[in-house]
């Protein structure tokens, strides 16, 4: 919690592609090589609360979700304890700006699968999850990293 810029529910809207970073040539066990890439998918989710941070609610914004599936669909890359988002579901998500503003969400257990509607009131006492994250964040150890602002900032 302390180390996350922001947290938020949100709904995902769409998958809409994967992109492939980090790109290295490696040595196959044939003596051949390939290039190996590490997959971050591109999401539009809707925020309807925010938790932790100030980021605009109720409009369609982009993500980018560190993790998915290799080029050729074979292996999906994941932090242990971590899910990829799923079109429709709602989740509570721990993203950090990056420098160009955009938002990054990486690492292990960075989405929370919650199983209720997200609605612009107060979850308490409804959704466990919710709970655990709102105590988190009530008691968080700032990890004092350098921190970027997102350009999806409420005005």
């Amino acid at each position: 919690m302390g180390d996350a810029d922001y947290v938020f529910i949100g709904t995902v809207v769409s998958e809409d592609d994967v992109v492939y970073k980090h790109t290295v040539t490696v040595e196959t066990e044939d003596g051949g090589t390939r290039e190996v890439s590490t997959p971050y998918t591109n999401y539009t989710v809707n925020i309807s609360q925010n938790i932790k941070g100030n980021l605009v609610t109720g409009e369609d914004i982009p993500l980018q979700k560190a993790g998915g599936f290799t080029k050729d669909r074979t292996e999906c890359f994941l932090y242990e304890g971590d899910e990829l988002p799923a079109v429709g579901s709602s989740y509570i998500f721990f993203a950090y700006a990056q420098l160009d503003g955009s938002l990054l969400v990486s690492g292990p257990i960075s989405n929370i699968n919650i199983k209720a509607e997200p609605v612009n009131r107060s979850l308490d006492g409804q959704i466990p999850e919710y709970d655990e994250v709102v105590e988190a964040y009530n008691h968080q150890i700032d990890t004092r990293r350098d921190r970027s602002v997102s350009i999806y900032e409420a005005d």
